[in-house]
């Protein structure tokens, strides 16, 4: 199926463009430094903490085998205790907050594991505040699952591997803040130039014109 004869071309479009050049440019300079601005000033620092979820037993293959089974299915549970109301009440504690802020929950994260270790990720908008809110969550979910085992001597146990050391920045390079905002501010600009142009109904250029004089020739002949 042919198109109409006044139907803008590709060139056309692109023609278009061309002669709003200084919207596009400013449309993406604009959108490079929001996202310049977006990353130095939302600070967002990651520390994590390893676990490794241990149960009782016997050095037999049968046993090692038994056991990393039953730390598996356990691991679950133990996860849930980096979110659960004993160990934030105790880490509240330790950093001095107070018992009502609801704000903890909300940095704590658990990647998924299929295996007996797990990792626990604390976000914050310091680096040094991220680690330690960290080892702090740690520490009370190791007491709390302490002495869940000491209620119950066949409970899985639950060892801390890897404390946090630091934290990693997680918004990334500002460049690529910077080339996102770019491109998104390059994108939105040119559909909206194009959308103005058919809202408007304008011509584009000569050559449409001179086909729509060729098609309305043709229709008459």
């Amino acid at each position: 199926m042919r198109p109409p004869a006044d139907a803008p071309r590709v060139h056309d479009y692109l023609q278009l463009l061309a002669r709003y050049w200084i919207v596009l440019v400013l449309a993406t300079a604009l959108s490079a430094g929001a996202g310049w601005l977006v990353w130095h000033h939302e600070r967002n620092f990651v520390a994590s903490v390893k676990f490794l979820v241990v149960t009782p037993g016997g050095a037999q293959p049968f046993d090692a085998f038994y056991g990393n089974l039953t730390a598996m299915s356990r691991t679950t549970t133990y996860q849930d205790l980096a979110r659960s109301p004993q160990v934030l009440l105790r880490t509240k504690n330790d950093l001095g907050l107070s018992q009502g802020d609801s704000s903890l929950v909300k940095t704590i994260g658990v990647v998924p594991t299929q295996s007996a270790v797990f990792d626990v990720l604390v976000s914050a908008t310091d680096p040094e505040a991220a680690r330690n809110t960290a080892n702090a969550l740690a520490r009370n979910m190791v007491a709390v699952a302490n002495e869940v085992q000491k209620s119950d001597a066949e409970a899985a146990g639950l060892v801390l591997v890897d404390p946090a050391s630091g934290a990693a920045d997680a918004r990334g390079k500002v460049s690529s803040m910077m080339l996102t905002g770019g491109i998104l501010g390059l994108v939105s600009s040119a559909l909206l130039v194009l959308a103005y142009a058919v809202a408007m109904g304008s011509v584009i250029d000569r050559r449409q014109v001179a086909r729509i004089v060729e098609g309305a020739g043709k229709g008459r002949g």
